[in-house]
């Protein structure tokens, strides 16, 4: 018996997150996997976002994409206004 139920009756086409911090266990990037989300999924990240290596059990799921940001203050790198004018 499976906990997570991401597809059902629904298509997902593509996932973008921007600065999520890790989400799951192991399990839970296996399950993630077998749905055919790894590679729709896109994380957008900077390099001194502390968020997206949080927490430190969790695993992240998908492809991370490393915008380039020289910003050294972790709450800056972190804003969704810096992402937002980073993808633009």
């Amino acid at each position: 018996m499976h906990i997570f139920n991401l597809n059902i009756n629904k298509t997902v086409n593509a996932v973008y997150t921007f600065g999520v911090p890790k989400i799951g266990t192991s399990k839970f990037r296996d399950y993630y996997k077998s749905q055919g989300l790894w590679n729709k999924t896109t994380n957008y990240i900077t390099e001194n976002d502390f968020v997206v290596n949080l927490p430190l059990l969790y695993k992240s799921v998908g492809n991370n994409y490393l915008l380039e940001f020289e910003e050294k203050n972790g709450l800056i790198s972190h804003d969704l206004v810096s992402y937002d004018n980073l993808v633009k």
